[in-house]
């Protein structure tokens, strides 16, 4: 495994870490808001979770995308050029 593909899936893998640690946060706010609380800064807490699960779920959808794209090697690339 190169070097490259070994970074790519350390940033996916700490992506989708990240990603279910803000999922877990926001069925925490949820419940908590569904229990009857109407904070504004819970609310604005679940705002910005939802906004940065949105960033994350993108991010990890494009390196998902970019892995699965066939890798072209040097000789092909120089024929193709």
């Amino acid at each position: 495994m190169t070097a490259v593909a070994r970074d790519g899936d350390a940033e996916l893998e700490e992506r989708q870490n990240r990603l279910t640690r803000t999922d877990d946060r926001i069925r925490g706010l949820v419940d908590f808001v569904s229990r009857g609380d109407q904070s504004e800064a819970v609310r604005k807490a679940l705002m910005d979770l939802e906004a940065s699960a949105k960033q994350e779920r993108a991010a990890v959808e494009a390196l998902r995308a970019h892995a699965s794209k066939p890798v072209q090697l040097r000789e092909a690339a120089t024929r193709a050029g």
